[in-house]
């Protein structure tokens, strides 16, 4: 149907010329409310003006699709964005890739696990991108940040499925379940929960006309939310620490 609608809009544009008359004349014939504010979107788009009706348009279509329907879009471009690098500049970053190298497998193999240290370490790379997520998702620029996110996730997923499928074949899934089992089981519901949460954080502070009584309930359950995802993070530490590390080091025996 909007294919059908363009191509209308287009014999309309070439026949009658000014963009006016085809406006007045959609209006007489086409009828639909909808339709009728679809040529006037799309005549704002050919002519350049009308930016704040075409953002209008753009705000709406978004709105119709639900922010995590558009995150989802946002994460399969991000993942194919991901196998495309991998595959294609695959001779740039083969040999800088510590997991791909024998002599690095081999050593994690034959060392024992410091698990004080490798708590510290776990709990430094997970807290401080998390910390700064909700920084930055309490400002204007949290939207875009939280898309930037979003296609960052997917590219980073991507890639390290295709490399080491690539370089191991079906045994890459067992090191690709080794990295991520179990402690995965919580991290990505909690990511889940922060990008929604971050997201209606975000447009409530900066782009909905809440009052300032709203906003403060709204920051009060934010807080709440982040203490409970915290402490299913740090949970998630201890599993990657004491179960994760002893998982992978056995399935590190088989390469």
């Amino acid at each position: 149907m909007l294919y059908f609608k363009v191509i209308i809009l287009q014999f309309l544009t070439y026949v009658y010329g000014n963009r006016r008359n085809v406006y007045a004349f959609s209006c007489l014939m086409l009828g639909n409310c909808e339709t009728v504010i679809y040529v006037r979107n799309y005549l704002c788009l050919l002519s350049g003006k009308g930016a704040g009706d075409t953002m209008n348009y753009i705000r709406l279509q978004l709105r119709k699709l639900g922010e995590v329907k558009f995150g989802l879009v946002l994460l399969v471009i991000g993942g194919i964005c991901g196998f495309v690098f991998a595959k294609v500049f695959r001779e740039y970053y083969w040999d800088s890739i510590s997991i791909l190298d024998a002599d690095y497998i081999n050593k994690i193999k034959n060392s024992a696990i410091d698990e004080a240290v490798l708590f510290g370490y776990v709990l430094w790379n997970i807290f401080q991108p998390f910390v700064l997520f909700w920084i930055v998702s309490a400002t204007v620029l949290g939207l875009p940040y939280i898309a930037l996110s979003i296609l960052y996730c997917g590219f980073q997923g991507s890639f390290f499925v295709t490399v080491l499928i690539s370089k191991y074949g079906l045994k890459g899934i067992l090191l690709i379940f080794g990295y991520t089992f179990p402690q995965y089981l919580l991290y990505l519901p909690v990511a889940f929960l922060c990008l929604r949460g971050g997201f209606w954080l975000c447009r409530s502070l900066h782009y909905d006309n809440l009052s300032k009584k709203g906003k403060s309930e709204k920051i009060v359950r934010t807080i709440i939310l982040v203490i409970f995802l915290g402490f299913a993070l740090f949970l998630g530490c201890l599993l990657e620490t004491y179960v994760g590390s002893a998982l992978l080091k056995k399935i590190l025996m088989l390469f």
